[in-house]
């Protein structure tokens, strides 16, 4: 699981097997290491051929694609499917919308085969 610090937005880089539904996890924490509560927040995930570009998908927490649990509520949960993606990179993001931050963003990328990080 994946552990960054929300006060300065994360460069994240996943990769993923196209051959498999989407979920990623992560543990959000402050500079300090301290536990963020995520709780109650409004959190968008997104995916576009580029960085500015549309959002080819987006899950939100508000539909339940994205989970907030842990006993401090720091941990996230972004599942969903990618239907319609070819191999290659993408441009992702994760932001709070309640707070105006972004959380994380980086490269989606995605292929055929097995990943082993």
């Amino acid at each position: 699981m994946a552990v960054h610090d929300i006060r300065r937005a994360a460069r994240i880089d996943i990769k993923h097997n196209l051959r498999e539904s989407f979920v990623w996890a992560g543990t959000v924490v402050d500079q300090d290491g301290a536990a963020v509560d995520l709780s109650g927040k409004s959190l968008v995930y997104s995916v576009r051929s580029t960085e500015n570009g549309t959002a080819l998908f987006t899950f939100t927490s508000n539909a339940g694609d994205i989970g907030v649990s842990g006993s401090s509520n720091n941990v996230i949960t972004i599942s969903g499917t990618l239907t319609g993606l070819s191999g290659r990179a993408y441009h992702h993001d994760l932001e709070n919308l309640t707070d105006n931050r972004m959380v994380f963003d980086g490269r989606l990328l995605t292929g055929y085969g097995a990943y082993n990080d």
